[in-house]
């Protein structure tokens, strides 16, 4: 039996009331099987049953990177950034010799920026790394509604950063960038993990097509964070002050838009289709808003930085149009 082959197995009797199958000699060989070892086996959501071996997803759960293998400090990051979404417990970094303080420096920078990672362990030539977070009682969906919170609170303070200039408040908006990074890389290390493990998967109470939905719509929560701190960065830029009606159509453009976000979101986890179609049904209306906000920037010769502010935000509704388009996808 080759790996990925299907083979049919006949269900014997034994005794009087137990129901047996074989296991497939290759398979056996092949994972070192011996009589009176422990095998586990999990019902899949369709039905079917799937089997394994807790030396298998024990090897899962370490991983070793070898400094020596990167020439850039930043690859090795990057690197490690890959272990700990694919979900791994434990990444161990060692060097023949002593680890140079630009890679350790990017290490531990990397690890600072990882929910639940922490390091364990240093020597000149290795640094150990463990995931400290517990999974018992994690929710997806509460871990996707802090990220859409944390758009939706950026999006807020950088349109009233502009609008108030307030230079303050415009950094406080740039620092949060970080956090809804972290959340991003700790939901595609959730969703590594349920597409180990079965029961996993169960315990979210998702399947696996949810999983790439929710990576779509994990996607566009960090883009609209992103442009939510590009509104702050121009923000912060602009000089002078800005216009009353200007500042009047950008927080009714923003305002719409938010609305448009949360509808998207909120739709998400009802399955609300109508809710969806009619996000995407409002883009002739904000696209005229739009328009009319860069007619009256034309007239007044308003710094360019504002026009740029008005485009985030309607990227943030082109964000929130992918999101109800993955609403409609997951039905």
């Amino acid at each position: 039996m080759a790996l990925g082959d299907m083979e049919k197995r006949k269900v014997q009797l034994t005794g009087t009331s137990t129901l047996t199958i074989s296991l497939p000699r290759a398979w056996v060989l092949r994972n070192g099987v011996a009589p009176r070892d422990e095998v586990f086996v999990t019902e899949e959501p369709d039905g079917s049953l799937s089997l394994s071996l807790r030396q298998a997803a024990e090897r899962l759960r370490s991983a070793d990177i070898n400094t020596e293998k990167f020439s850039d400090p930043s690859h090795l990051a990057r690197a490690f950034l890959a272990k700990y979404l694919a979900g791994y417990n434990t990444v161990r970094i060692t060097s023949s010799g002593k680890i140079p303080q630009a890679t350790r420096a990017a290490i531990v920078a990397q690890v600072d920026r990882l929910i639940g990672f922490e390091i364990t362990e240093e020597t000149p030539g290795s640094i150990t790394a463990q995931d400290f977070f517990s999974h018992e009682g994690l929710s997806i969906e509460k871990t996707l509604r802090r990220a859409h919170l944390i758009a939706r609170g950026m999006q807020v303070d950088a349109i009233e950063s502009f609008v108030k200039r307030d230079p303050e408040l415009a950094e406080a908006v740039i620092a949060r960038d970080d956090e809804a990074d972290r959340l991003r890389f700790l939901i595609i290390r959730q969703l590594s993990l349920a597409l180990h493990h079965s029961a996993l998967l169960q315990a979210f109470g998702i399947t696996a097509y949810d999983s790439v939905v929710f990576l779509r719509v994990a996607r566009c929560l960090e883009d609209m964070a992103d442009q939510a701190t590009q509104i702050a960065a121009h923000s912060r830029s602009f000089k002078g002050k800005v216009p009353p009606d200007i500042a009047r159509g950008i927080e009714s453009l923003s305002a719409a838009v938010l609305d448009a976000h949360t509808a998207a979101f909120g739709a998400l986890f009802t399955k609300n289709m109508d809710a969806a179609n009619a996000v995407i049904g409002r883009k002739a209306e904000l696209e005229a808003k739009r328009e009319a906000l860069e007619r009256a920037l034309q007239r007044k010769q308003v710094q360019f930085q504002t026009g740029l502010i008005i485009e985030a935000i309607m990227r943030i509704y082109g964000h929130s149009m992918h999101i109800a388009e993955a609403v409609i996808d997951r039905e």
